[in-house]
C-alpha cells in the first residue's frame, strides 16, 4: 500500500563549462537555471538531471560567442536543446525555452489543448 504522499524525485543539476567563465557570466547561468528549474517544478514536470554546458569560443577577442547545450533527463523521455549567439542571457533563455516546447509537445503538458 501506498501511503498516499507523492513520489520524492531526486534531482540533479551539473554545469558543465560553467567554470571558464567570468564571475558576472557564472552567476546569470545559475540565475537562469534556477529560474526554469522552478518553471518546471511550478508545471508539475519531474525531472531527474538537468545538463548545462556552456562553451565560450574566442574568450580573448573583443566579441565572445556562447554555446548552451541543455539536455533535461525526464523519467520517461530525455530532452536536449543546442543554442549559440553573441550574448549569454539570450542563448541561456533560447536554449530553456526550447526545452519547454519539446516537453510541452511530447508530454502534452500544455493545460488549453484537451486530452
Amino acid at each position: 500500500m501506498s501511503s498516499g504522499k507523492p513520489k520524492e524525485h531526486a534531482e540533479t543539476i551539473q554545469f558543465v563549462g560553467v567554470s571558464d567563465l567570468k564571475v558576472a557570466e557564472q552567476e546569470a547561468v545559475h540565475a537562469i537555471t534556477e529560474e526554469y528549474v522552478q518553471k518546471f517544478k511550478h508545471t508539475s514536470t519531474p525531472f531527474n538531471q538537468l545538463v548545462v554546458h556552456v562553451k565560450c569560443y574566442n574568450p580573448e577577442g573583443q566579441r565572445r560567442k556562447y554555446s548552451v547545450h541543455v539536455r533535461l533527463i525526464h523519467p520517461n523521455h530525455t530532452f536536449e536543446s543546442k543554442a549559440d549567439d553573441w550574448s549569454l542571457s539570450p542563448v541561456m533563455h533560447q536554449a530553456f525555452e526550447d526545452i519547454i516546447k519539446q516537453m510541452h509537445h511530447k508530454l502534452h503538458t500544455d493545460v488549453t489543448r484537451p486530452r
